[in-house]
């Protein structure tokens, strides 16, 4: 080790070269795994199994889930609306391609005129439209 200093609340630690650093990467990695092998961990352990539970890939998710997450980070964009766009679209390539051809005016008008899903009657409005549209297609 060449250096070792704390920056920004995190210890940096400064090699001589590529090498180095991975000799001491493994050897640092060594060291981790026989500490847990010993049982010396505590409650550090339930840590790890409780960031492992919460990073641990998931199955992939489908084109319509992708697209109706995506839509859900809309400000404004509830879950009513997103099914009525993923029920009309089905997906952001389905939702691009049919917009992708309209003029921005008569896309907001489309977008702003469906019905959101679910018990009431009310529609995904203007402004959410409008955001809806600058998100997908302004680079189109």
């Amino acid at each position: 080790m060449v250096c070792l200093h704390v920056q920004d609340n995190m210890h940096v630690i400064r090699t001589e070269d590529l090498s180095h650093t991975v000799t001491s990467l493994q050897a640092l990695h060594w060291q981790v795994v026989r500490r847990f092998q010993s049982g010396d961990c505590g409650d550090r352990l339930q840590l790890l199994g409780s960031f492992q539970r919460t990073w641990t890939k998931r199955p992939a998710s489908s084109a319509r889930e992708v697209f109706g997450a995506q839509l859900r980070q809309i400000r404004g964009c509830s879950v009513a609306a997103s099914l009525a766009i993923m029920n009309r679209f089905g997906t952001t390539a389905g939702f691009v391609a049919a917009l992708r051809g309209m003029e921005r005016l008569a896309a907001e008008k489309l977008l702003a005129e469906l019905q959101k899903e679910g018990k009431s009657s009310r529609k995904i409005g203007k402004a959410v439209a409008q955001r809806i549209w600058m998100t997908y297609m302004t680079n189109y």
